[in-house]
């Protein structure tokens, strides 16, 4: 009765922030409507709105406010545009196309003297290169947005960007340096009360003490950080914390409780309509039951997980999952199919990396 409860709960606050989204986005469209002044910014404002949940209409709105910016000569707008264009196109896993629309923005917002969108683009930046593997691209972007947003007085953006920071160090795997900087960012973000933040921050520390296997402390502080997100009713955080847990769980052979963890994220995530963050679910679903050796429905989730990958174009997570496919055929015994899976894992590594 207890666990129905929780469901039920997670279910409630899903549908509110999901009518809650909807509301927001029906109040710019309809302002659209009718305000021609602003007609440009708006069409920036919705295009943003909807890159992390549905990035088609990101990218159709991006591309009008793109026209008419061009068309009226209006350069700010203009550069939110292509930065708008940059978030879509990363969504989809084309980084040289994101790369390539967030370096106009950066140019236009130099010429334009705009510093806080010029520390807006060198964090798409930075965001790419962290995901491509380039560590000192990514850090020397992350700290030109760092000195901006200290001259401008931005403490917000400025803790963000220290977590960040501790996210490279995290990805080449200095561990201590990352958690150092989490920390720095946590202690900002406690003092100016942006509790949505420290849930970020509470999550990455969790991360650090995850790959240190110390999973009590990770566990810790995993929940702190869900405990908040629930409280902001922020469905992207708690997704990331569901998720958090299932590798906790994972990493303690805890399968069973990996996978409750892990469907709490699907849950959320259908929501969110994140199509990467519901690849990457599916593909730790998958690997999960490979683990309990149910080799059915761990094909089942890694053929579906590498469905939608195919079809939104993230190559790096299609590429994993051709891997952990071709693991599970072999270990069902079916070499053929493994054989083949790892034929286009080699085939396409290559045009990843």
């Amino acid at each position: 009765m207890k666990n129905s409860t929780v469901i039920l709960l997670i279910l409630l606050s899903v549908i509110s922030n999901g009518f809650a989204f909807k509301s927001k986005i029906d109040s710019l469209e309809n302002k659209l409507k009718t305000d021609t002044v602003n007609r440009i910014s708006l069409l920036n404002e919705i295009s943003y709105s909807y890159w992390n949940n549905d990035p088609e209409k990101c990218y159709n709105y991006a591309i009008e406010a793109l026209v008419e910016a061009k068309k009226t000569n209006n350069t700010r707008e203009l550069a939110y545009a292509y930065n708008n264009l940059g978030l879509v196109n990363y969504s989809w896993g084309h980084y040289k196309l994101s790369l390539n629309y967030h370096f106009r923005a950066l140019k236009i917002l130099k010429q334009i003297k705009d510093y806080q969108g010029q520390a807006y683009s060198y964090n798409n930046i930075a965001f790419v290169y962290n995901q491509t593997g380039d560590f000192d691209e990514a850090m020397d972007n992350f700290r030109h947005s760092l000195y901006l947003k200290d001259s401008l007085g931005d403490k917000k953006g400025y803790s963000n960007t220290l977590n960040h920071i501790g996210d490279v160090f995290a990805n080449i795997g200095k561990m201590d340096n990352a958690l150092d900087y989490y920390r720095q960012s946590l202690a900002l973000k406690e003092k100016i009360n942006h509790k949505r933040g420290i849930g970020y921050s509470y999550s990455s520390i969790a991360g650090v003490y995850r790959s240190k296997l110390m999973l009590d402390s990770a566990i810790y502080y995993e929940k702190k950080a869900l405990n908040i997100f629930k409280e902001e009713k922020h469905n992207y955080g708690i997704f990331l914390s569901y998720k958090g847990l299932g590798e906790n769980a994972f990493l303690g052979e805890k399968y069973s409780n990996a996978l409750n963890y892990y469907y709490d994220a699907l849950s959320i995530q259908q929501n969110l309509n994140n199509k990467v963050g519901k690849v990457q679910i599916l593909s730790k679903i998958g690997i999960t039951y490979a683990k309990m050796k149910d080799y059915k429905a761990a094909i089942e989730f890694l053929l579906e997980s590498i469905n939608l990958s195919i079809s939104i174009n993230t190559k790096k997570e299609t590429l994993l999952n051709y891997k952990e496919l071709a693991n599970v055929y072999a270990k069902a015994g079916n070499y053929k199919k493994a054989y083949e899976y790892f034929q286009l894992y080699t085939g396409l590594k290559d045009e990843v990396f």
